[in-house]
């Protein structure tokens, strides 16, 4: 788990070859923290399940308290369902 905030995250993919059209595979997913206090980064393996669920519910959070303060029309806009 990590603090709220906005991070990188770096998806690696390599092209599949011998195919008649493009086709990828990930390789690796990674998010990149920083300590807020030192400065210091730290490169971290992360599943990218794991980083659609959160997302998915950080979309849920900010729809309900857009909702709360009357901003519906704009989650609408700019929010995933």
């Amino acid at each position: 788990m990590f603090a709220p905030g906005a991070y990188d995250v770096e998806t690696i993919e390599e092209q599949l070859d011998g195919l008649s059209f493009a086709a990828f595979r990930r390789v690796s997913t990674t998010i990149i923290l920083v300590d807020p206090a030192t400065g210091a980064r730290q490169v971290t393996e992360i599943d990218p399940e794991d980083l659609a669920t959160a997302l998915k519910i950080d979309a849920e959070c900010i729809r309900e308290t857009s909702k709360d303060l009357g901003l519906d029309s704009w989650c609408a806009r700019f929010l995933p369902l």
